[in-house]
C-alpha cells in the first residue's frame, strides 16, 4: 500500500503485553512506528525504555491545557497532567521524538495560543491539534462554532510562523483553505510539511482525510476509514486491508470529491480540503454531508476550476 507509518493508539496501548513485539515487527518491515499511551499507572519510565529498545520512533502524550487543574478536569483524572509531563520528560530523556496531542473545544480554545507556547517549552518535534468530533464522551463537550473555528485557525497560523515544531491539524481540513486564503506563504512553506513531508506522521502532500491516505483498525480488527468515523467496512481476520482501502464502496466514495454534498460539493477548495467527513457523519449520519464547522461560503465553480496544490 506504500504505507509509511503505523500508530499504535488506544484506549491504552500499554495494556498490550506484545506492544514491543508489534513495534519490532513494524520496524523490520521498514515502517515508522509510533504509539500514544494513556496517562495511567502503566506509563512508566521502564516501559518507555522498553519500547525505545524495540525501535519506537515517536511517542505522543495528550495534554489539552497548559494548566494542571484545567487539564485534569477535562480528562476527569486527577494527576493526569503531572503524569503526562513526567512521561514527556522520560520520552525526551531516552532520545525518542516527542509528540503532544491537544483537543480543541469551546473550553480549551481561549488557551490555544498559550498551549502552543507550552508545547514548545517541552521540546516537542510534533504538535497534533485535534478539533473535536462530537462522539462518545466527546458529545458531552461544548462544540465550536464555525466562527470560533476561524479564530482557532488564526491562532494556529501565528504559531506556525513562530515555532519550528511540526504542527498538524486533525479533523479540520478547512485549515488548509484558511491558510491558502489568508497566508499562502505559510501554506506553501510549512503546512505542506505538516500534511506531507518526511517529518509528518503518515501524511501525503494531498489532503489526508478519513479513508483518504488514512485508515483505522480497531483492537478487534474492524476496519474503519477513521477512528472518528465508525463505519464498519470489514475485519482484518477476513479481509485484506489493502483491498478494503482500495475497493470498498465507502472508501472509494470518500476519495471522490464529486460525491460531496452541500457547500463542500461546490467549494473551490474541495481538492485541498473536503471537510471533516467524521464531523459531518457525527452531526448528520451522512458522511458525505457538508462540514458543519466551516465558515467559508464557496463560489460556484466547475470541478476543473477548483484549487489544486
Amino acid at each position: 500500500m506504500g504505507c509509511r507509518i503505523v500508530v499504535l493508539s488506544g484506549g491504552d496501548p500499554f495494556q498490550r503485553s506484545d506492544l514491543e513485539e508489534l513495534i519490532s515487527y513494524g520496524k523490520s518491515l521498514g515502517l515508522r512506528m509510533a504509539t500514544v499511551p494513556a496517562a495511567t499507572e502503566k506509563l512508566t519510565e521502564s516501559r518507555i525504555k522498553s519500547i525505545k529498545l524495540a525501535g519506537i520512533d515517536q511517542v505522543a502524550v495528550s495534554i489539552d491545557f497548559p494548566v494542571e487543574d484545567l487539564h485534569d478536569n477535562f480528562r476527569r483524572v486527577p494527576g493526569a497532567f503531572h503524569k503526562s509531563i513526567q512521561a514527556a520528560k522520560w520520552i525526551k530523556d531516552h532520545g525518542i521524538s516527542l509528540q503532544i496531542n491537544t483537543t480543541v473545544t469551546k473550553t480549551s480554545l481561549p488557551y490555544l495560543e498559550e498551549m502552543g507556547d507550552f508545547v514548545d517549552s517541552l521540546g516537542v518535534s510534533f504538535w497534533e491539534v485535534f478539533f473535536l468530533i462530537p462522539m462518545g464522551r466527546g458529545s458531552e463537550l461544548e462544540a465550536l462554532t464555525s466562527e470560533e473555528c476561524e479564530r482557532a485557525f488564526s491562532v494556529l497560523a501565528k504559531l506556525h510562523q513562530q515555532y519550528s515544531y511540526i504542527l498538524k491539524v486533525t479533523e479540520a481540513p478547512h485549515y488548509r483553505r484558511y491558510l491558502l486564503e489568508h497566508h499562502p506563504d505559510i501554506f506553501r512553506s510549512k503546512v505542506n510539511a505538516s500534511f506531507g513531508t518526511k517529518h509528518s506522521i503518515g501524511q501525503s502532500s494531498a489532503t489526508v482525510n478519513a479513508g483518504k491516505g488514512f485508515m483505522f483498525v480497531s483492537y478487534k480488527g474492524d476496519i474503519y476509514p477513521s477512528g472518528f468515523l465508525p463505519m464498519d467496512t470489514g475485519n482484518v481476520r477476513y479481509n485484506a486491508v489493502a483491498d478494503v482501502y482500495r475497493n470498498h464502496p465507502v472508501f472509494k466514495k470518500l476519495r471522490d470529491v464529486t460525491a460531496l454534498e452541500g457547500k463542500c460539493g461546490i467549494c473551490e477548495y474541495v481538492k485541498i480540503c473536503g471537510g471533516s467527513r467524521s464531523r459531518a457523519y457525527s452531526y448528520t449520519k451522512d458522511y458525505l454531508a457538508e462540514e458543519p464547522w466551516c465558515y467559508y461560503e464557496p463560489k460556484k465553480m466547475n470541478i476543473e476550476d477548483r484549487v489544486v496544490v
